[in-house]
């Protein structure tokens, strides 16, 4: 009934989406530095909004 939970990096593929995640990031952080920094302030907009839905849970 109470299975040990494994850790997500356990997982091949858990790790291979961690890796094409940080690739994407460095290149998408070098190649469009400019655009990245105008999205930030919407990212925090975004993000309290986010928080606001997920974190109330059915209250």
């Amino acid at each position: 009934m109470n299975e040990p939970t494994q850790r997500w990096w356990s997982h091949r593929s858990n790790i291979a989406l961690a890796v094409f995640v940080a690739i994407g990031g460095y290149f998408l952080w070098t190649e469009h530095r400019a655009h990245v920094i105008e999205f930030l302030p919407w990212l925090l907009v975004l993000g309290c909004g986010a928080m606001h839905l997920f974190m109330h849970r059915g209250h």
